[in-house]
């Protein structure tokens, strides 16, 4: 439900910077409106998530001009990056997705500070 409502959020406002997704897709969402770089992280071996629902996912948004990335995390499941699910979690895969979601945030949002203080002037 997160992946849906921060999609659904992004493309419904413009002024959304970033966006991030762990291990879920989305149902029908219109995202042609957004322009919110995607960021997403998902698991090789997920019953949940089929690699041809990621895949999908990932097509829409580029079509849609979104700039996207989705990583693939090799021999994992879902819920990697859950702590609290020992069966589960990946304390590697889930490390590296974080840096890489700090990285990309960080990268996201400098960009739009920048661009906001030239709207400023």
């Amino acid at each position: 439900m997160g992946v849906w409502f921060a999609l659904d959020l992004s493309a419904k406002h413009a002024d959304v910077a970033a966006v991030v997704l762990y291990y879920g897709t989305a149902g029908e969402i219109d995202h042609g409106r957004g322009r919110a770089p995607v960021l997403g992280h998902f698991a090789e071996r997920d019953e949940w998530e089929p690699p041809d629902e990621v895949a999908s996912l990932e097509d829409d948004l580029r079509h849609a001009g979104r700039p996207v990335r989705f990583e693939v995390y090799q021999g994992v499941g879902h819920w990697f990056a859950e702590s609290d699910r020992p069966e589960a979690h990946n304390e590697a895969a889930a490390s590296l997705a974080l840096r890489r979601t700090i990285g990309f945030l960080r990268s996201q949002l400098q960009k739009e500070a920048v661009a906001y203080r030239h709207s400023e002037r």
